[in-house]
């Protein structure tokens, strides 16, 4: 017959303790959480039938919008392309599913956001900040493959079409420039 013998001082008995008590409420509360519950969507929890509570929806986000909206009935197809569904697997990352209106008629509403500048500047300016910074971490490392991939992927948006709806700004010269910022 065999023993096996560990000695243990009392902080490491209640510090194996207290993990063991951590992970049992850990996995107790992730199953009462998810277990018999149907995920529900969010566009069932959003209430959003009159014009005021969908301006409320949007303005909960920061946004404004005009006063004016459109409106236009549309049906849903019964079976999807690829469009349709790459577009519900963003609406899904978002929580909306538009699974449940496959053949359905639905009103489109579309408001104008009148305050889209600042997010547009935003948008650019975050650009800036990483860029600059990966091109910092590549005068480091030039080898560095993530940095390369990530100053390829910013330059890719720079020369968008999106960049160019968002400003006025030459993407030529913005690069240059912060090529130059770097390496001086």
């Amino acid at each position: 017959m065999k023993m096996l013998t560990i000695k243990l001082k009392p902080k490491e008995i209640f510090g194996i303790i207290l993990t063991v008590t951590g992970i049992v409420v850990i996995a107790l509360t992730f199953v009462s959480n998810h277990i018999g519950k149907e995920s529900e969507s969010v566009s069932a929890i959003i209430s959003a039938s009159t014009d005021e509570q969908r301006r409320t929806y949007l303005e909960s986000f920061g946004w404004s919008v005009d006063k004016e909206f459109e409106t236009k009935e549309l049906t849903i197809p019964e079976s999807w392309n690829q469009v349709y569904t790459d577009y519900n697997e963003v609406q899904l990352n978002q929580g909306f599913d538009l699974r449940d209106y496959k053949g359905k008629t639905v009103t489109l509403y579309t408001y104008t956001i009148t305050n889209y500048e600042n997010l547009a500047n935003a948008i650019i300016l975050q650009a800036v900040r990483d860029y600059r910074t990966t091109l910092k971490c590549l005068k480091k490392n030039p080898c560095n493959r993530d940095a390369d991939r990530r100053k390829n992927e910013i330059e890719r948006f720079f020369r968008s079409q999106l960049f160019t709806v968002l400003t006025s700004v030459d993407c030529e010269l913005l690069i240059r420039s912060l090529h130059e910022e770097v390496n001086t």
